[in-house]
């Protein structure tokens, strides 16, 4: 009996030993189980980054043997693989960017080479050579820099095959007799203008380009879409937006590290990029709706009445073009484009040429004299035929644009195999033309090239230039279908303040320091001081 009750007594002990032993070997198991997992894991790693580490190499060799046609090109340092010119750029004032981008081209080369990112590309500022570029079809195509603007559709970003149709089917939208209807439009927001600038103080030194920029905005929407006064209180923000966006955008083209859509969606410029497209699409919408009820309303007219109504607009040629039916999205591409461009382009043109004529009064007081020999009083009529006669002011203009390039650098891709200037270049690769660094040779436009003199545009001094040598508004098919709607507009302006104020300021041309952007910019304003030249204005 003893025996029994000892043995009881053993069994609660014995079966919690039993019992702890099992709990130890699945520990132990699922510790095993654990590190099998962690192991597994690790060699997982292990083997993705080698598969990375190898396709990378691969890819770079890739990249190397693509960029090899290159390789014998001047090139400037410091360039590095992967990252290119880059570190020119990156976390260097906006002024310094520029210089830095002057740089990458040189007059002493017809053909260099730079790196965006580990993308190689040639350059040039040779018009000859610019000129082979801008009208071979083999370098229509623009390269993945413009696909930043994430408007496929648009004349200035869309690619070779659907900006060869659309160009064709909105080319009527710019013709004489439509820009003629325009010009009531320009004489409107002009006078306008010169009544907003005339509120500041006599004397005050204002930096224009604000104004000039809302004048030109106010333009091209109501040439545009149409009057519609609900969006005119607007157009100041408007016109900050578009100049704020198109600044984020050639952010991202110096920063090759986002040039990765997923890297970029990470980024404090994306989520600034998305609320200024936001804003402006819903103005874009707005509009648009506009249009299409207005025509909606329109359909109910009388067949007879067609011929007399006033030219189309832009945006009405979009909505009745019979080679094309324009989608939502390309309606609003094309929109936005000539929103965008246009006011940009035009204003900054604007700018800089007021600018250049307050620190030339002696250019200054030519340009009067033409304007009120052409336009003795205020009841003269504005036409194109008067409007060519303002000569000296074109060349004022053109003059101004030489200097200050809205656009300082020209780039397109090549859609098949070329030669250019004894180098062949394989298909898919990216060439750049210097406009800025063109527009300032010395064996073009003389020792003082990097002075404002209008009489470089004179008949007798331009009749022997290339023509490619000044692209202003770029050249071949592909330059601006707007040029001259954009002159018409100009001379206007100009003939309205110069008309009005005496225009003088206490920078000079070499004071100016530019600021890299999508357009150039002048990094200390485009100040200047008015004085009216009617007490009672």
């Amino acid at each position: 009996g003893s025996d029994g009750r000892e043995t009881r007594r053993k069994r609660p002990s014995q079966s919690r030993s039993e019992h702890g032993a099992s709990g130890n070997t699945r520990g132990f198991n699922r510790y095993r189980i654990r590190r099998l997992r962690e192991n597994t894991f690790i060699m997982w790693i292990v083997v993705l980054g080698i598969w990375v580490v190898v396709f990378g190499v691969f890819q770079f060799m890739k990249l190397v043997q693509k960029n090899g046609f290159a390789k014998h090109l001047p090139l400037l340092n410091p360039a590095y693989p992967l990252l290119g010119n880059g570190l020119m750029f990156l976390g260097k004032p906006d002024h310094e960017k520029f210089l830095n981008l002057r740089k990458l081209t040189s007059i002493d080369y017809p053909l260099t080479r730079f790196y965006l990112g580990p993308r190689v590309m040639v350059g040039t500022t040779e018009p000859e050579i610019a000129q082979q570029i801008l009208t071979d079809p083999a370098w229509m195509d623009k390269p993945f820099i413009y696909e930043f603007f994430e408007l496929p559709y648009g004349l200035l970003t869309s690619k070779y095959d659907i900006w060869k149709s659309h160009r064709k089917a909105l080319s009527p939208a710019f013709n004489m007799k439509i820009l003629q209807s325009f010009i009531p439009v320009f004489q409107q927001f002009s006078q306008k203008l010169v009544d907003g600038l005339a509120a500041h103080p006599e004397g005050t030194t204002i930096d224009i380009d604000a104004d000039v920029t809302t004048c030109s905005l106010e333009i091209v929407l109501l040439t545009t879409f149409g009057f519609d006064s609900s969006v005119i209180h607007e157009c100041k923000k408007i016109g900050s937006s578009i100049e704020r966006f198109f600044h984020l955008i050639s952010r991202r083209v110096i920063n090759v590290h986002h040039y990765n859509d997923f890297i970029y969606r990470w980024t404090k410029d994306y989520k600034q990029r998305e609320s200024l497209r936001a804003y402006l699409d819903s103005w874009a919408k707005f509009l648009l709706n506009g249009v299409a009820h207005r025509y909606a309303a329109r359909s109910t007219e009388p067949k007879e009445d067609e011929d007399v109504r006033k030219p189309k607009i832009f945006v009405d040629e979009l909505y009745t073009n019979k080679m094309i039916k324009f989608t939502d999205k390309e309606l609003m591409d094309h929109s936005f484009t000539m929103v965008g461009a246009g006011t940009d382009t035009s204003s900054n043109s604007v700018a800089f040429t007021l600018l250049s004529l307050g620190m030339y009064p002696e250019v200054q007081q030519k340009v009067y004299e033409e304007v009120m020999r052409v336009y003795p009083t205020d009841a003269s009529e504005f036409t194109p035929e008067s409007l060519k006669q303002l000569e000296y002011m074109e060349m004022v203009i053109k003059e101004t644009l030489r200097l200050f390039p809205v656009g300082p650098l020209i780039l397109r891709q090549s859609v098949a195999d070329s030669t250019i200037a004894g180098l062949f270049i394989p298909k898919g690769n990216i060439f750049g033309i210097d406009i800025f660094n063109m527009h300032r040779r010395k064996d073009i436009y003389g020792e003082d090239a990097d002075q404002f003199n209008p009489e470089r545009f004179s008949p007798e001094r331009s009749k022997d230039r290339n023509p490619f040598s000044f692209l202003a508004f770029s050249g071949g098919a592909r330059g601006c279908i707007g040029i001259r709607y954009a002159m018409m507009s100009m001379k206007i302006m100009v003939a309205y303040m110069v008309k009005n104020f005496v225009i003088k300021s206490k920078l000079k041309n070499e004071d100016l320091r530019f600021k890299f952007d999508i357009i150039l910019r002048v990094q200390n304003g485009y100040m200047v001081q008015l004085e009216k030249r009617n007490k009672a204005l």
